[in-house]
């Protein structure tokens, strides 16, 4: 069972597993600081992950489902959490 694990809603392969740790872990961190904006870099050491490709994974997937928003300036993306959708419990 490397490569699947069982799950409560089915079987889910180790890449969504670690995509939903990491967006748990993004959703966690952006609560204590909601009103704050941060770069990939700073999410990344603040959380102390060696994997940064999975915090990237995690705000792509958190964009698309309209949790976190991103902003472009001077070239430097900043993310933060969405103020009209905030989730009620992480």
């Amino acid at each position: 069972m490397t490569a699947m694990m069982m799950g409560n809603a089915g079987v889910f392969n180790q890449t969504e597993i670690a995509c939903n740790y990491y967006s748990r872990a993004v959703l966690q961190f952006f609560n204590k600081y909601p009103f704050t904006r941060f770069n990939k870099l700073a999410i990344a050491h603040t959380l102390n992950v060696g994997n940064s490709m999975g915090i990237e994974e995690a705000l792509n997937e958190l964009i698309d489902k309209g949790l976190i928003t991103v902003q472009s300036r001077n070239n430097v993306e900043l993310y933060n959490l969405n103020k009209s959708k905030q989730p009620e419990k992480v």
